[in-house]
């Protein structure tokens, strides 16, 4: 038997926890508001039918959310992430080797193919709802991009139940599902592939899947040659066992109110700049360079507006969060300036590289408290952990006022005892 893969992605994955420990909200509308409650991140099938958009400012929405009862919630990340990593966990049992794709879906792979791909692909389907209560589209295919389009299927045609399985039809009956997706759907290309294809007059899958191959790689490149080649059933694309490790580390994030204090708006960089530092430990990398990015509000067109960037690159890679801190303030003393309102601030840490490689400098030895250092930083990392990331600080974050708003926030159901969810009888 052939090689198969499948792709299992997770219904509406935020609004979907959030209706988990909120049974009274099965079949009403859901959304999810991004940091701040700014704009809109995530809609279940029922916000979706009544009009509510995808990236849409909250406070753009408010006529529809009254109208039909909609219930909001702001992103609660620690909830997400921890359902995730149980959802992976079962994955991880239903097939020889995973590749996890995003917080909400995953690639399984099944090198000796399987008997029954639909009758498994329930069972995924039923084991998760019964574990954690979310809902699945799985979808099989010879190749992921096959995969993609079928788990695409799974999920738009209530007939299929869920599950749909391309490699178990005949090329006939592939051709008839293919001639009825656009090339929109397909994995891989974007709004500018879309308008060029269709000069072509390339516009549904089917037309894409037998195009000219050597037409496609000389007008496109190899990439959508190898998207061609995965829809007619060969797999181009290996499985990524491990993600592969970030070259750049990004933090950013808008202010409830608006920001005029160095100090404050310092806390807010330091506290990014925390957060980032913790991920890049976590992969075993250093940063060379940070960058430090400060804005006032553009959507306030009458006030005085600022926007800036700046990098500080240190003489050797680091992964100590105090080394990084004292670049980070000098890049921001820099570009401050006093009189703007400051809207949203942030860092990014590039030239990120294995730590396993790092180069020292050769005329500068490395201090004597390197090993304490990288000792604080690992009991910093595991105290975050275990108890969350704000039980421990650097001094420069305490200023208050920078804060997101977060004004319908759920619990943290999975994660904290004094949020269990309470059942009254």
């Amino acid at each position: 038997m052939s090689a198969l893969w499948a792709l299992a992605d997770v219904n509406s994955m935020y609004a979907s926890c959030e209706q988990v420990f909120r049974p009274d909200l099965q079949g009403r509308p859901v959304i999810v508001a991004s940091n701040n409650d700014g704009s809109i991140i995530a809609r279940n099938k029922e916000a979706k039918a009544v009009g509510i958009k995808m990236g849409v400012p909250l406070h753009q929405c408010g006529d529809l959310i009254r109208q039909h009862r909609v219930t909001v919630f702001s992103s609660q990340y620690t909830l997400y992430g921890d359902m995730s990593n149980r959802i992976m966990t079962l994955f991880a049992e239903m097939a020889p080797a995973i590749e996890v794709y995003s917080i909400d879906e995953c690639f399984l792979y099944y090198p000796s193919g399987l008997n029954q791909a639909v009758t498994h692909g329930a069972f995924m389907r039923d084991h998760i709802k019964q574990c954690t209560g979310l809902g699945i589209g799985v979808g099989f295919g010879l190749s992921k991009t096959q995969a993609k389009l079928a788990n695409h299927l799974a999920k738009t045609r209530p007939e299929t139940e869920g599950v749909f399985d391309f490699s178990s039809l005949s090329h006939l009956e592939q051709t008839e599902w293919m001639e009825q997706i656009g090339i929109e759907e397909v994995w891989g290309v974007g709004r500018r592939y879309v308008e060029r294809l269709g000069l072509m007059g390339i516009s549904t899958v089917r037309q894409l899947r037998d195009a000219n191959l050597e037409q496609i790689k000389t007008k496109f490149g190899a990439v959508l040659a190898r998207t061609v080649l995965e829809l007619r059933g060969i797999s181009c694309l290996p499985l990524e066992a491990a993600a592969p490790d970030k070259q750049q580390i990004m933090c950013s994030r808008s202010f409830a109110k608006e920001v005029t204090a160095l100090p404050v708006l310092r806390s807010a960089i330091i506290h990014h700049l925390c957060r980032a530092m913790q991920k890049l430990r976590q992969q075993e990398s250093v940063a060379a360079g940070v960058v430090v990015m400060i804005r006032t509000n553009p959507f306030k067109p009458g006030q005085a507006q600022y926007h800036a960037s700046m990098t500080g690159m240190l003489p050797v890679p680091s992964d100590d969060t105090l080394v990084l801190q004292a670049y980070t303030e000098q890049v921001l003393n820099r570009l401050y300036r006093a009189g703007y309102a400051y809207k949203k601030a942030g860092i990014m840490l590039v030239d990120v590289r294995p730590k396993q490689i790092e180069q020292q400098d050769l005329f500068a030895p490395p201090p004597t408290s390197a090993p304490k250092r990288a000792g604080l930083m690992l009991a910093m990392d595991q105290i975050s952990r275990r108890f969350g990331a704000e039980k421990i600080k650097l001094a420069s974050e305490l200023y208050h006022g920078w804060e997101m708003r977060r004004e319908r926030l759920s619990p943290r159901y999975t994660t904290r005892w004094d949020e269990l969810p309470k059942v009254s009888l």
